[in-house]
């Protein structure tokens, strides 16, 4: 299966959507450091993501180019 790259974007996207979501579960819950582990890991989810998305477009686009 080949991941273009829209896909890419929405996968890390819902992910982090979600790590998000248990963080405010678990501030709901008064687990702090829980919250501001998951609060984190949703943000560098988000940064590794639109590296990789970033990377991926780029190599797309050359891709268009190479075939012209």
């Amino acid at each position: 299966m080949k991941m273009d790259s829209r896909t890419i974007k929405t996968a890390y996207i819902s992910i982090s959507f979600i790590a998000a979501l248990c963080a405010i579960v678990a501030s709901y819950f008064h687990q702090y450091y829980l919250a501001l582990g998951l609060i984190i890991l949703a943000s560098a989810m988000l940064l590794g993501g639109s590296l990789i998305f970033s990377y991926k477009y780029r190599m797309e686009k050359a891709e268009k180019l190479k075939k012209l």
